[in-house]
């Protein structure tokens, strides 16, 4: 158990001092890394024969497709034709 004042000093401690630069990223998580595997992802899929790689937003407007494709035809469904994600 901490004392309150070890305890202050334990939490302050990872406080950067003003002016300090403050890395977020760094190893698999730097930008770099995962630009790089972003390069060795997409060589491999161009070799294999597949298309590009599968990102948040092509998900997306792949569901609103399939949506607006199923509800296609509905009188209730006349608002979800213009469906976006």
């Amino acid at each position: 158990m901490f004392e309150p004042l070890d305890f202050l000093a334990a939490v302050t401690q990872h406080i950067p001092d003003k002016g300090d630069h403050q890395i977020n990223f760094f190893g698999w998580y730097s930008n770099k890394t995962r630009g790089m595997q972003r390069k060795k992802i997409s060589k491999a899929q161009q070799a294999t024969g597949m298309d590009e790689p599968d990102t948040p937003f092509r998900r997306k407007q792949r569901i609103a497709t399939a949506l607006s494709s199923a509800l296609r035809g509905r009188p209730s469904s006349r608002r979800f034709t213009k469906l976006t994600l």
